[in-house]
């Protein structure tokens, strides 16, 4: 039996807004402001139905491993990059993405990182979410994330996320499976809005060594697809609305054309 409510991002809930106490629908979720500030505190299954502004993230990820010389453990994911994210996205003017604006959104600067750069046969894994799900349910989704928790830091939510939902292990979220942690890095944020919800959105990059492993009941499909492939694959399939206006246009300009696969 699958746990009430729906933890992940986006839309207007189509269930009753009561949920049983001490579910995800009732936990904690901030409401943003248009800058992206924090102006009121409201249980998950409010901000559902109302479609209030929120924070979510949407990790990429790719079976690869980082360029030399590019995103690794021992250089950019280290606790600075969290405070270098934290302040960047605090100065932002979140650029508008949705099915009526024709929005992309923005890169994160130089100093968060090496600019990630893929091959355009590099798999990228994908997923359908449950047919349970009370936000689109049984869609395809081009990224692990979800709701950020009240006060919890981009990276870390990202991170915990990927852990969550695709059994990875990373720097600060150790998956059961154990293992090697998996590099995330920043690469793009916007703010997705249409008539249902609005997302103040984080795109990361998941470099993985190992498909992930779906255990939480969330997750029913897992398929990979080639990055360069993703535009078509994503015409004739329902896909989340908020995951197709962040994620194919971030991956379009991770695609290095022409190149070796990394």
């Amino acid at each position: 039996m699958p746990p009430p409510g729906d933890r992940h991002r986006g839309g207007l809930s189509t269930s009753p807004e009561s949920a049983d106490p001490g579910s995800a629908a009732d936990e904690s979720v901030e409401v943003l402001a248009a800058d992206g500030s924090v102006v009121e505190i409201v249980p998950r299954h409010r901000m559902r139905s109302e479609g209030l502004a929120h924070r979510a993230t949407f990790v990429i990820t790719v079976l690869a491993s980082p360029e030399p010389g590019g995103p690794s453990d021992d250089s950019t994911t280290d606790d600075s990059l969290s405070d270098r994210l934290e302040r960047w996205l605090g100065d932002l003017s979140w650029p508008l993405l949705g099915p009526d604006v024709d929005g992309r959104p923005a890169p994160v600067p130089p100093d968060l990182g090496p600019a990630v750069h893929l091959a355009s046969d590099t798999p990228l894994v994908v997923h359908r979410r449950a047919d349970w799900k009370d936000v689109y349910p049984g869609y395809w989704d081009l990224a692990f994330g979800g709701v950020c928790s009240v006060g919890e830091r981009w990276l870390e939510s990202a991170e915990r996320e990927l852990t969550e939902e695709a059994g990875l292990p990373t720097r600060t979220a150790t998956a059961v499976t154990g293992g090697r942690p998996v590099t995330v890095v920043p690469v793009a944020a916007g703010r997705y809005v249409d008539d249902r919800s609005e997302t103040f959105g984080v795109v990361f990059v998941a470099f993985a060594d190992r498909d992930p492993v779906a255990s939480d009941g969330e997750v029913v499909a897992i398929e990979r697809i080639p990055l360069g492939d993703l535009a078509t694959w994503v015409t004739d399939r329902p896909v989340c609305p908020d995951s197709k206006s962040l994620v194919v246009p971030v991956v379009s300009t991770l695609i290095d054309r022409p190149g070796p696969h990394r």
